[in-house]
């Protein structure tokens, strides 16, 4: 690494140079752009042997990731190995073209869109200012912000009508809606993640993005929603106080993603023989980024969405057979981004696993207690440590364990216990390797 995330500051602006060259291009003329030679795209054949292949995700690995999320068998002759791509210049920026068919596409949607967005617990940029109508069915459970019809009578009240102005469903799903939050909720007004428990991350979607990237562990995402002529300012994700790898899906119309090194003085002397500034890729409905080593600290953004250029398989959702049809063709006219990060803040982690807080503005407050780092365990183990009660004290620990552990198969118990052994950082996990039971069940 060049860099380590916590020096770096998340308020910190591009230089101006490369703001400069981010504005031309969300002003540029969108066939101007196209039909020039400023985009990097893999599919190119004039710039596919820019790229190096890093991997592959194989057959059985995307076939056990699509059966997290729908019980209909993807058919594994219509699938084929996915290859990894990265271009010399940022090499950890791996590029995944067509990693997600069109079914599947339609099935996270429907997750992320139809289900999560109208759990209250997931923060939007509305919560702020808006009393939020979330949509019941007559059995009280949650149903789609698309079951309301698009001309119905105002329905966000603001919390404040001297400042703002009642919305209507149609004027919220349309523009004014642009993101949403799963499992921890980052505050974006601050930059930080607040330290009250989130809400568990949904489970079928941290299933799904664990397998095809498996150094991931779920626990917090921003789905992003645009609209052709909406952008993303040049960024750097660095607020997480992680260095572990950032994933993005993108759904629906075309975007053009902008991307460049932190600190352009220090990269490889393979990266420079480029001759490259910065990376203008075109990501379509399917393909994956994954940011890793230091790309993860690399400025970032989204200059221009491609009007027009939603594909037709997702041209009338979320209109399926008769459901939803008021609203055929509101994918049109979107892209959809699903960008998931994973976060080792005290915050977060005294957040989700309870550990005692003591008041940040006192200056005589006792020494804060070793909040553990269990980032170094599977996803198995984590999610399950969140169903029992938070980690207080060691022998908390010890007895959470236990009663985990007991449930796992013995192959499971050896996988969980090889992950205790290389952990240093929490006694009550070290004390609890070390008895008895837990030797005899790793070889």
């Amino acid at each position: 690494m060049t860099a380590e995330i916590t020096d770096l500051d998340a308020h910190e602006q591009p230089s101006d140079e490369m703001r400069a060259k981010w504005k031309g291009y969300s002003k540029a003329d969108q066939k101007a752009i196209l039909d020039g030679d400023s985009l990097d795209d893999p599919r190119s054949p004039e710039k596919a042997e820019q790229f190096c292949v890093a991997g592959k995700i194989s057959v059985n690995q995307l076939e056990t990731a699509f059966s997290h999320i729908t019980s209909n068998p993807v058919d594994p002759s219509t699938l084929q190995e996915v290859p990894l791509l990265y271009h010399p210049l940022l090499p950890g920026l791996i590029i995944v073209p067509n990693l997600v068919p069109p079914e599947i596409q339609k099935t996270l949607l429907s997750l992320m869109i139809n289900r999560d967005l109208s759990v209250p617990q997931h923060q939007t940029n509305l919560h702020l200012h808006y009393d939020i109508p979330h949509p019941k069915a007559s059995d009280g459970s949650s149903e789609s912000f698309f079951s309301y019809p698009p001309d119905q009578t105002p329905l966000f009240i603001p919390k404040d009508p001297s400042v703002h102005k009642p919305l209507s469903i149609k004027q919220v799903m349309e523009r004014r809606l642009h993101w949403v939050t799963l499992g921890g909720q980052y505050d974006w007004t601050n930059r930080v993640y607040p330290e009250e428990r989130p809400p568990q991350f949904p489970t079928d979607i941290a299933g799904f993005l664990e397998t095809l990237f498996p150094e991931t562990l779920a626990q917090a995402a921003i789905v992003n929603f645009y609209t052709p002529g909406d952008t993303m300012m040049m960024h750097r994700d660095v607020s997480e106080e992680t260095d572990k790898g950032l994933v993005s899906l993108s759904f629906g119309c075309d975007g053009l993603f902008m991307i460049a090194p932190n600190d352009p003085e220090n990269i490889s002397d393979e990266a420079k023989a480029t001759g490259k500034e910065y990376l203008l890729l075109r990501l379509r409905s399917g393909d994956a980024i994954y940011m890793t080593k230091d790309s993860r600290f690399a400025w970032h953004g989204v200059p221009k969405v491609l009007k027009g250029t939603c594909p037709d398989y997702l041209a009338d959702w979320p209109a399926e057979g008769e459901k939803y049809e008021d609203w055929k063709g509101w994918m049109q006219n979107k892209r959809i981004n699903l960008n998931h990060i994973m976060d080792d803040s005290k915050n977060f982690r005294r957040a989700l696993y309870g550990v005692s807080r003591h008041p940040l503005n006192d200056e005589h407050r006792p020494e804060e207690p070793d909040i553990p780092d269990y980032s170094e365990f599977s996803s198995e183990i984590l999610r399950s440590l969140d169903n029992y009660k938070p980690i207080s004290s060691e022998d908390d620990t010890s007895k959470i364990l236990g009663a985990f552990l007991s449930e796992l198969s013995g192959d499971g118990q050896k996988n969980v216990m090889r992950d205790i052994h290389t952990f240093k950082n929490d006694a009550g996990l070290r004390n609890f390797a070390n008895t008895s039971w837990v030797h005899c069940s790793v070889p």
